[in-house]
């Protein structure tokens, strides 16, 4: 319906503390500014113009997997809450949001299961376009272009079953599907799973000095499909 072209440009400040080698506890300040261009569509759809976003947030995360791109054991979890004050830090929208994701990850031999969980959530307040939540892509509800939806509050359930096969020029490589359970939604009250979206996909990977690789097929259930190339860490 209508497209549009966000610049931004960020500065984040924090202080935190180390636990051990398995996570981190941060508190700090982020501030954005930046630009909405309507290049298609109807004018007033989409708030057009510059923009200032101000944010407290105070974030814990722990990390516990063995690696970061084809992780065969271990744990990774991160919880952060955001606040955005007009009044402290001279934002242009008041809201509350929280996000949770979290993914665990178990080998046998040579075959590895990885479930992963997604939660964000608006608390109060209404989020501008550039703070809600994308949704959509390749383990994020396979099937669908990444980050096509984007809402105040999203939801998602996955898990991706793999082997590791024989490696390609040295690098190790992988073969597996996925299977992925969730939604978006305008607000909270609307939260629902009665009518979520299914997806899952079919993929291989490789891990080199430059990053991981991703070659996939996604599907949904409503039929939307899409073929992935991705280079870089999407678990």
């Amino acid at each position: 319906v209508t497209e549009a072209r966000v610049k931004t440009a960020a500065l984040e400040l924090a202080v935190g503390r180390e636990f051990d080698t398995w996570g981190e506890f941060r508190v700090g300040l982020r501030r954005t500014t930046g630009d909405v261009d309507i290049k298609v569509g109807q004018l007033g759809l989409l708030p057009e113009g510059p923009f200032d976003q101000g944010e407290f947030f105070a974030r814990l995360s722990a990390d516990t997997l063995d690696d970061v791109a084809f992780p065969r054991s271990g744990l990774n979890a991160v919880l952060e809450w955001r606040g955005s004050r007009p009044d402290a830090l001279s934002a242009d929208f008041d809201f509350d949001q929280l996000r949770l994701s979290a993914s665990f990850a178990k080998t046998w031999n040579r075959y590895t299961v990885l479930s992963t969980i997604r939660y964000d959530t608006t608390l109060n307040g209404v989020a501008p376009l550039t703070s809600e939540f994308r949704f959509g892509g390749l383990f994020d509800l396979s099937g669908l272009g990444r980050q096509m939806l984007s809402a105040q509050n999203v939801g998602r359930i996955g898990a991706s079953f793999y082997r590791q096969v024989n490696d390609v020029a040295l690098f190790p490589a992988f073969v597996g599907v996925s299977l992925e359970y969730g939604d978006a939604w305008a607000t909270r009250e609307a939260i629902s799973f009665d009518d979520a979206l299914l997806g899952g996909s079919i993929w291989v990977g490789v891990d080199t000095p430059i990053g991981p690789i991703y070659g996939a097929y996604g599907r949904t259930r409503d039929r939307d499909s899409a073929f992935y190339l991705v280079l870089g860490r999407i678990f």
